[in-house]
């Protein structure tokens, strides 16, 4: 009984508040605020990627956006292609060493306001040189995060 109390008390310290305001016209309309599980700031996050995954990123409101990139591979890498949900450009060098850090630049993403939550794919397509042989490798995932002014 006292862990069912317990979960009771910390429940209604998780919620989310809500308030009932009267819009002209005597409707109603129902607002939440922000709680413990619903953060007003939309967090930085990427999932996915392999050995060359992002450092930082920054997606602007007008659908431009930058990515800091790091090379993890324990090998030079020679970048081929970037993809995804905005046209990527490659940086002018396209050979990376172990642990460079280089920036692929982002045009034609979706756009959004300040704060607003971007969801985007990108994939890199690159190859390595091991013992002489050559491997094509491609490092995908998502970027997330709220939109940035410039």
């Amino acid at each position: 009984m006292g862990i069912l109390i317990g979960v009771a008390a910390l429940s209604g310290c998780i919620e989310k508040k809500e308030g009932v305001t009267e819009k002209p016209g005597g409707q109603q309309q129902t607002e939440k605020e922000p709680g413990v599980l619903t953060p007003e700031v939309t967090a930085k996050t990427m999932t996915g990627f392999g050995m060359v995954r992002p450092l930082s990123w920054a997606v602007y409101t007008d659908g431009s956006g930058v990515i800091t990139m790091v090379n993890n591979g324990g090998a030079i890498i020679a970048l081929t292609n970037a993809s995804g949900d905005c046209t990527f450009t490659l940086p002018a060098d396209t050979s990376i060493s172990t642990g460079e850090v280089f920036q692929i630049t982002a045009s034609g993403c979706s756009t959004g306001s300040a704060d607003d939550a971007y969801d985007i794919d990108v994939t890199l397509k690159y190859s390595k040189k091991i013992a002489g042989m050559t491997e094509r490798h491609s490092s995908t995932g998502k970027i997330k995060g709220p939109y940035e002014e410039k």
